[in-house]
C-alpha cells in the first residue's frame, strides 16, 4: 500500500509538468547533435513530419490513441559512455510518456527509477487508460499494470503471479503477453479479468552461442483487429529474427520471413490486410528501415521514407487507428542516427 501511494503521488506530481525545453528541440533548431526522433508519414513514404526529437534519450513503443489525439511512448534514461540513453542498454530506468499528436505537451506519467523497468505502454480500447510493463513490485518481476488517465488509479492486470510477463497487447477483452518458460520466451493469452488463460507457443529452439543478448523465443505479439490471429517476432539466435503469425484457435503458425533475416516489431493495419515491421541489414544499411507485407507473406517491400543524414535508421513502426491500409494511411515511427543501438 505504501508503494502504491508513492507511485500515485509521483504520477500526480509529474503529470502536470512539461519536459524541460532543453530536452525537446523544435524543427527550426539545428539538429546536428540530435540522435533520436519520432516521426509520422503515410504508408507510401510521403508526408514525413517530425513530432519530437531528443539529443540524448531514445524513444520507442510509440502508439497513437484511439481518438488520434495523443501518443504514448517509452523514454530511456540509463546512459552509455557517450552520455546517450538508449534501448541497447536495456529497459531499466525507463519512463512512460504521453504527448499530443503533434508532439507538443509531452509529459512523464510513470517516472523512471534506478533498477526499475516502466516500458511498452499502449492504449486500452476506450482510450482512457494505458497498460504497461513494470517490475516495480516486491518480487521485481515484470507485471502488467493499467493506469487510468482520468483518475490516476493504478491496477494490476491479473496475470499469474508466478510468471514474469512483458509485451502486452489488448484487443476487445483479450490480452496477449510474453513469459519466460524453461528459458524460452513464450506467448500467452487470456481475458482481461484473468479467465481462460492459455499458453499459445512453446517453441523448441537450441542455443546457438554461449551468450545471447535475448532469450530465444517469441516477443512483441500483436492481436489482429478481428481477434483471430497474432503476429509476433521470434528470436532464433545470433542475429536471426522472424515474423510469425499464429491462428489463436488452431495454434497453426506461419513464418513469413526469409530463412536468415532481422525482421522485428510486426503491426497490423486496422483492416488486417497488411503488416508493417522493422528490418535491420547491418551489411547494407540502406535496406534497414520499415517494411510492409501481406499476412500470407507476399508483397514484401520497403516503405520509401525520406532518408536524411540525421535520421537514417527507422524502426518501431505503428499504424494510426482505423485508417485501413491505403497509400495514404498514416503511420508513426521512431528514427535514430545512432547505428550502435540497432539490435
Amino acid at each position: 500500500m505504501i508503494i502504491l501511494k508513492y507511485i500515485i503521488s509521483s504520477i500526480l506530481n509529474i503529470f502536470n509538468k512539461d519536459i524541460p525545453k532543453k530536452d525537446i528541440f523544435s524543427p527550426d533548431i539545428n539538429i546536428l547533435g540530435t540522435h533520436f526522433g519520432i516521426y509520422t508519414a503515410t504508408l507510401d513514404g510521403n508526408s514525413v513530419k517530425q513530432l519530437i526529437v531528443n539529443s540524448t534519450q531514445d524513444m520507442s513503443h510509440i502508439r497513437v490513441s484511439p481518438d488520434k489525439k495523443w501518443i504514448t511512448f517509452t523514454r530511456y534514461n540509463k546512459k552509455d559512455v557517450n552520455d546517450l540513453a538508449h534501448e541497447g542498454l536495456g529497459y531499466e530506468q525507463t519512463e512512460i510518456m504521453i504527448a499530443k499528436i503533434d508532439g507538443t505537451n509531452s509529459k512523464t506519467i510513470i517516472p523512471s527509477k534506478i533498477g526499475i523497468v516502466s516500458a511498452n505502454s499502449s492504449w486500452m480500447p476506450d482510450g482512457k487508460s494505458l497498460i504497461f510493463v513494470s517490475n516495480n513490485n516486491w518480487f521485481r518481476k515484470g507485471q502488467i499494470y493499467k493506469l487510468n488517465l482520468m483518475t490516476f488509479r493504478l491496477s494490476r492486470i491479473p496475470t499469474p503471479r508466478f510468471l514474469g510477463v512483458a509485451d502486452p497487447h489488448v484487443v476487445n477483452d483479450k490480452i496477449v503477453f510474453t513469459a519466460i518458460i524453461n528459458n524460452i520466451n513464450t506467448l500467452w493469452i487470456m481475458q482481461l479479468d484473468g479467465k481462460n488463460l492459455k499458453q499459445l507457443t512453446s517453441p523448441v529452439l537450441s542455443q546457438t552461442q554461449e551468450v545471447e543478448k535475448f532469450k530465444l523465443g517469441d516477443y512483441d505479439p500483436r492481436i489482429s483487429t478481428d481477434g483471430s490471429k497474432i503476429a509476433y517476432m521470434r528470436y532464433l539466435g545470433e542475429d536471426n529474427w522472424h515474423i510469425i503469425i499464429i491462428d489463436i484457435i488452431t495454434g497453426e503458425e506461419k513464418d513469413i520471413s526469409p530463412k536468415v533475416t532481422h525482421d522485428v516489431i510486426p503491426q497490423w493495419s486496422s483492416d488486417d490486410k497488411l503488416l508493417m515491421f522493422g528490418h535491420v541489414d547491418k551489411i547494407d544499411l540502406s535496406k534497414t528501415g520499415i517494411y510492409r507485407i501481406k499476412p500470407d507473406g507476399s508483397s514484401r517491400k520497403q516503405i520509401p521514407l525520406s532518408i536524411n543524414k540525421y535520421f537514417s535508421y527507422n524502426k518501431w513502426p505503428n499504424f494510426f487507428p482505423d485508417e485501413k491500409s491505403t497509400d495514404k494511411t498514416k503511420i508513426i515511427y521512431r528514427a535514430v542516427n545512432y547505428p550502435k543501438i540497432l539490435i
